[in-house]
C-alpha cells in the first residue's frame, strides 16, 4: 500500500554491483544525496515534469492523482518523491518564528535532512496488493478535509474503477494505455459527485512509440463516438500490424534554446500551470509539444490517419468487443435482460419465463489479411470473418453451428454525397443476398469489386441442416426456406478495398 520502495546501496566504483537498480544507475550519486537537487532528465524528462506539476499542487493547495500502468514506475516515483522537498515540512517550516529553529526532521524519512515526501503522510500508493479495508481507509483519508496528502498515487488497474477522489482537482496519467477507456475511467475517478473545481488531465506521452501509441488511442475514442452500434472496447493487433507502430513519428526538435514565450504551452491559461513550466529553465526544455485533447477526441484525430486507417481502427474496437458478453439484450416474450450472453451463443432460453429464442451473430469483422496464409488479401477485395468462426477454404476448423447450419450473407454499399460525406442508411436499407448461404468455418469474400467505396456485410444464422424442399431457383434458401433463422447482426463496419497500384495494408 503506502510502504516507500527499496532503493539499494551504490554499488563500488568499477563495478555493477549487486542488486543495483536500472534507477540507481541512471540517476547521479550527487543528485541523490542532495535533496534540493531537481530530479534531472537524464533519468526521466516524465518524472521531471510530474515533480513540477507536484510543486505547483503543493503552492496552490491542490491534490493530484497520479495514474501509471507499471508498478516499476511508481516505484520510481516514490524513489524521486523521497529527495524532493516535503509541502508538509514546507508549511510546517512557515509556523516556526523568523530565526527560530527549524521543525525537526520527519522520523523514519530516507531523504537526507528528513525533508522528502513521506508516504501515508505527504502521499498514499493504492496498487494490487492493497487490501480492501485498505484502500477504504487512503480514500477517506485523502478525501478529508484537513487532509494533509497532497498526492495519491495509483495503479491504473487496480484503482482506475470504482473510486470517489474527488477531492482531487489534477490528474497525471503517466503513461498512456492500449485500452483508452482504462485512462478515460482513470480520469473519471475525479470527476465525481461532489467536484467543484475545474479539473486538469496532463497526458505525459514520451516521444516515439508512445506517440504512435497515444494516436491510436486518440483515434479510438474519436471514432467510438461515430460506430452506430456503440461498441467500445480495446484493440487487437497482428504481429505485423505492431511493427508498423514501433516505428517512431517524426520527432520533433528540441526547444532548450527558445524563449520562455515560445516554448509549448507558455501562452495557455494560467490556471493550467503550463506557462510556469514552460517558463521553468529545468522542466520548459524538457515539452516538445502541448496538445488539446479534447479538441483531437472530437474531430482532429481523423487529419492523423488515411481512410482506410480509420476504418481499421473502428474494426478493431469491434473485434475486441466481441469477447465481452453481449450488452442489454433482453427476452423477446417477457423483455427479461439475458446476462452474460456470449456473441458465440444464438440461442438462449429465459430464466424468468422459459421461453427459448434466437439471438443475433456478432457483426462480421473485416480482416485485411488472409488468416490462413497471413497475406494482405487481393486489391479490389474484401473479406470478412465471423466470431466463433475459423478455418480455411479446405477444412473447417471450429464452428458455433450444428452441422448443416448456414450463414445468410447480405452486403452492401456505403453510399455518399457529391462532396464524399457520408449518408445515412436505414436499418434494412440498400442490402443484396449473397448467391448462395456459407457454411460454418469460412469466410465472407467479396472480389473485384469498386475501391473507390467503402462496404458493409451483415449475416443471420440457421442453426442446423434445412429441412425444406427447395427448389434450383437463385436464392431459392431465401425466398422458400421455412426454417427458423436468427435476427440479422447489426452491419459490419466500413471498409474500403485496396486499389490495383495501393500498397496492401500491413
Amino acid at each position: 500500500g503506502a510502504s516507500s520502495p527499496h532503493f539499494p546501496p551504490a554499488a563500488p566504483a568499477g563495478g555493477a554491483g549487486v542488486g543495483v537498480t536500472w534507477l540507481e544507475r541512471a540517476w547521479p550519486a550527487s543528485r541523490r544525496g542532495n535533496p534540493a537537487a531537481a530530479f534531472g532528465p537524464e533519468v526521466s524528462s516524465k518524472v521531471a515534469v510530474a515533480l513540477a506539476l507536484l510543486q505547483q499542487a503543493a503552492r496552490a493547495g491542490e491534490r493530484i492523482l497520479l495514474f501509471s500502468q507499471s508498478l516499476e514506475s511508481l516505484d520510481a516515483l516514490q524513489v524521486a518523491l523521497r529527495y524532493a522537498p516535503s509541502p508538509r515540512r514546507a508549511r510546517a517550516a512557515k509556523a516556526f518564528s523568523p530565526g527560530g529553529p527549524p521543525p525537526p526532521p520527519s522520523p523514519g524519512d530516507g531523504s537526507e535532512g528528513g525533508v522528502g515526501w513521506q508516504p501515508g503522510l505527504d502521499y498514499l500508493r493504492l496498487d494490487g496488493k492493497t487490501s480492501g479495508d485498505e484502500r477504504d481507509q487512503m480514500v477517506k483519508q485523502f478525501n478529508a478535509r484537513d487532509s494533509a496528502i497532497r498526492l495519491f498515487l495509483i495503479s491504473t488497474k487496480a484503482g482506475g474503477l470504482g473510486l470517489n477522489l474527488a477531492s482531487a482537482s489534477r490528474v497525471i496519467l503517466f503513461d498512456a494505455s492500449w485500452n483508452p477507456s482504462s485512462d478515460v475511467q482513470a480520469v473519471f475517478r475525479a470527476y465525481r459527485y461532489g467536484q467543484r473545481r475545474t479539473v486538469y488531465v496532463y497526458r505525459l506521452i514520451a516521444q516515439g512509440f508512445e506517440e504512435c501509441l497515444y494516436r491510436q488511442q486518440v483515434v479510438k475514442l474519436q471514432l467510438a463516438g461515430h460506430i452506430i452500434d456503440d461498441t467500445h472496447a480495446e484493440a487487437m493487433y497482428t504481429e505485423e500490424e505492431l511493427k508498423a507502430y514501433y516505428a517512431p513519428l517524426p520527432a520533433v526538435d528540441a526547444v532548450a534554446g527558445a524563449s520562455d514565450a515560445s516554448r509549448p504551452g507558455a501562452d495557455l491559461a494560467t490556471e493550467s500551470w503550463l506557462p510556469a513550466l514552460a517558463q521553468s529553465g529545468q522542466v520548459g526544455p524538457l515539452l516538445a509539444s502541448v496538445e488539446d485533447h479534447d479538441a483531437l477526441r472530437l474531430g482532429e484525430a481523423e487529419e492523423l490517419l488515411t481512410v482506410r486507417e480509420m476504418e481499421d481502427a473502428a474494426n478493431e474496437l469491434l473485434e475486441a468487443s466481441l469477447d465481452q458478453p453481449r450488452d442489454l439484450t433482453f427476452c423477446d416474450k417477457c423483455n427479461a435482460q439475458l446476462h452474460k450472453l456470449s456473441y458465440k451463443q444464438f440461442g438462449y432460453r429465459c430464466g424468468q419465463c422459459g421461453h427459448d429464442g434466437l439471438v443475433p451473430p456478432a457483426p462480421p469483422v473485416v480482416t485485411r489479411n488472409d488468416p490462413t496464409t497471413k497475406l494482405a488479401v487481393e486489391p479490389r477485395s474484401i473479406t470478412w470473418k465471423l466470431h466463433g468462426e475459423s478455418g480455411d477454404k479446405s477444412a473447417i476448423n471450429t464452428t458455433v453451428l450444428a452441422t448443416g447450419g448456414a450463414y445468410h450473407v447480405q452486403w452492401r454499399v456505403a453510399p455518399v454525397d457529391e462532396e464524399g460525406n457520408a449518408l445515412q442508411l436505414g436499418e434494412n436499407e440498400g442490402w443484396t443476398d449473397a448467391k448462395k448461404p456459407i457454411s460454418g468455418g469460412r469466410l465472407i469474400a467479396k472480389k473485384q469489386i469498386d475501391h473507390t467505396v467503402a462496404y458493409q456485410a451483415r449475416v443471420r444464422a440457421r442453426m442446423s441442416a434445412c429441412s425444406c424442399s427447395l427448389s434450383s431457383t437463385p436464392l431459392a434458401f431465401v425466398t422458400e426456406c421455412r426454417c427458423p433463422w436468427t435476427p440479422w447482426s447489426p452491419p459490419s463496419v466500413k471498409a474500403t478495398p485496396t486499389a490495383p497500384d495501393e500498397e496492401p495494408a500491413a
